[in-house]
């Protein structure tokens, strides 16, 4: 079995973003590079260190936690002269400038890859096309289980499998209270829960929709992904949520039928009793590409005697996952 990340230089990524850093502004843009950290877990030692709220930090995607990235975040209120003073081991902050505006969730084309495969026999075929299933970083443990939970109101249940301690400790005063429980976590801890829902619920509509085609099963952490195995055409695959977009009738009897089985409808992904916790359908394209792609020499692996190991470069749009990819390269 192929391996990646044996080593956080073995996974390089390169945030390409929209964000333009100027002369002035509310915000100071910073070039973040981070070893062997999420995101978050970033962020909140920064914003530890500069004693701010670490929602005056702004950034444009999660990166992955054992790898070495670089992107840009923003900060509000903080000069050039605090950042230079900024000194954490595996955590760096280059000024970029200032802006009006923080960085958020979706600023930004997509990232660059530089990835080393370990433990492999020879160089894979090149392909760029692959299904643009969303990746176990999406879902982590549970998210997504505890977002179909929420979404079914089934609160206590949902509770009481939340591992934030503000959910435990309200739970434990009331127990007859889930709703309050799960309101003391922030709007965005809430909304990752039901966007992993609807990942999962995306995954399982382009799995059975890959079933009419020639295909493989590649094992996951989660059950079975299916890779086919024959050119297919890219369409748009809808996500299901409070409002779904008109669909060919291909796609929407695979909905009602996903549907029926979670014993959901559109209506559910209303959340009256969370407000501001709603969740719209959308649209995602059924396959990403890999752009740019430059593939290495196999060469000796020396973690692993007798394997080789490969160097892979390439591009992906926002949203889509390099795991993916490896795994559509090699399984």
């Amino acid at each position: 079995m192929y391996q990646i990340k044996v080593l956080p230089e073995d996974f390089v990524v390169e945030e390409i973003s929209t964000v333009k850093p100027k002369k002035q502004g509310k915000y100071a843009y910073c070039s973040l590079t981070k070893i062997n950290y999420s995101t978050p877990a970033a962020a909140e030692r920064i914003a530890k260190a500069l004693k701010i709220p670490v929602s005056k930090i702004g950034f444009a995607g999660n990166k992955d936690k054992k790898a070495v990235t670089h992107q840009k975040i923003s900060m509000y209120g903080i000069s050039s002269e605090r950042i230079a003073t900024i000194k954490l081991g595996d955590i760096s902050l280059q000024f970029l400038g200032y802006g009006n505006e923080p960085i958020s969730l979706g600023d930004l084309e997509g990232n660059s890859f530089t990835i080393t495969v370990r433990n492999i026999e020879d160089k894979p075929r090149a392909i760029t096309r692959f299904p643009n299933y969303f990746d176990e970083q999406r879902f982590s443990k549970n998210n997504h289980v505890i977002g179909k939970l929420l979404i079914q109101r089934k609160f206590l249940q949902a509770a009481e499998i939340i591992e934030h301690a503000s959910v435990q400790h309200a739970l434990a005063r009331e127990p007859k209270n889930p709703i309050a429980a799960i309101k003391t976590l922030p709007r965005k801890v809430l909304m990752l829960y039901i966007n992993a829902y609807q990942s999962w619920l995306w995954n399982e509509t382009v799995k059975q929709y890959l079933v009419q085609f020639p295909h493989r099963e590649l094992p996951w952490k989660f059950g079975v992904l299916l890779f086919p195995t024959v050119p297919i055409t890219n369409i748009s695959i809808t996500f299901i949520g409070f409002h779904i977009p008109k669909t060919d009738k291909t796609i929407q009897n695979i909905l009602d039928e996903i549907m029926e089985e979670e014993n959901i409808t559109p209506r559910s992904f209303v959340l009256k009793e969370l407000p501001g916790m709603s969740a719209e359908g959308g649209m995602r394209d059924l396959l990403a590409t890999a752009k740019n792609l430059e593939m290495g020499k196999a060469e000796e692996d020396e973690f692993n005697a007798g394997k080789k190991k490969i160097q892979l470069k390439f591009f992906l749009q926002k949203g889509s996952y390099a795991t993916m990819y490896v795994k559509a390269l090699f399984s």
